[in-house]
């Protein structure tokens, strides 16, 4: 494979553009993860505050 894109093959450039959609295919999988676990701990935070939340309304004070 020479360095120049324009001087490569026809099957060069079907090879480079299969590990790109490859390398392309595992940065998505890794930011859809980290986004869903960025999202799962938010939940299980939200979830800790609220179950330890008073059950009543405190009255304000006068």
């Amino acid at each position: 494979m020479s360095v120049e894109p324009a001087n490569w093959t026809a099957a060069e450039r079907e090879a480079f553009h299969a590990r790109r959609a490859s390398r392309n295919r595992a940065l998505g999988i890794l930011l859809f993860t980290l986004v869903a676990l960025f999202f799962g701990i938010t939940l299980v935070r939200m979830a800790g505050q609220v179950k330890n939340a008073p059950d009543v309304a405190v009255p304000a004070k006068p």
